[in-house]
């Protein structure tokens, strides 16, 4: 196997090499090369562990393929 053939491996400065997480969930900074992004896994999840430079956000960030909301009724 050479690494050519290897999927895409995301990066700061290439958030769209496979990580689904390119921006600060806080203030919506896009990530450089300062940001920490941890990838984890705990049972069937995958789990990032993101830090922003720009605010100091610190938290998990878990990719969802479905959410389902609910909105309370307009009067």
């Amino acid at each position: 196997m050479t690494s050519s053939d290897l999927p895409p491996v995301a990066t700061a400065e290439n958030p769209d090499g496979g990580a689904p997480v390119g921006f600060c969930p806080s203030c919506g900074e896009r990530f450089d090369v300062t940001a920490f992004v941890q990838e984890y896994w705990t049972a069937g999840s995958t789990v990032f562990h993101v830090w922003c430079k720009s605010c100091g956000f610190a938290g998990d960030v878990v990719p969802t393929v479905r959410m389902i909301g609910y909105e309370p009724a307009h009067d």
